[in-house]
């Protein structure tokens, strides 16, 4: 299945969300790198840091949520390809 199989729902949650993730990459990407890697205090987040989670516990949401089965009892597995 592909991102337009899913229901429309779904598809303008997901294309609303890669916008957004794709906006934060921008502006963050343009940080310096010393900002970036900073860490205010030992052992708390660095923005770049914070970002990666961000970006791991996302595409781990849309997998798992693409997986859920839909009305007919089918689960749509792997539906969230090329939602990224």
């Amino acid at each position: 299945m592909t991102l337009t199989s899913l229901k429309p729902d779904f598809r303008k949650q997901v294309a609303a969300l890669s916008q957004r993730r794709d906006a934060l990459v921008k502006e963050v990407g343009a940080l310096p790198d010393a900002q970036l890697t900073f860490q205010p205090i030992p052992g708390a987040w660095s923005i770049a840091q914070i970002i990666e989670h961000l970006l791991l516990v996302e595409g781990g949401i849309v997998e798992r949520v693409s997986t859920v089965p839909d009305s007919s009892g089918f689960p749509t597995a792997g539906a969230a390809e090329g939602a990224r």
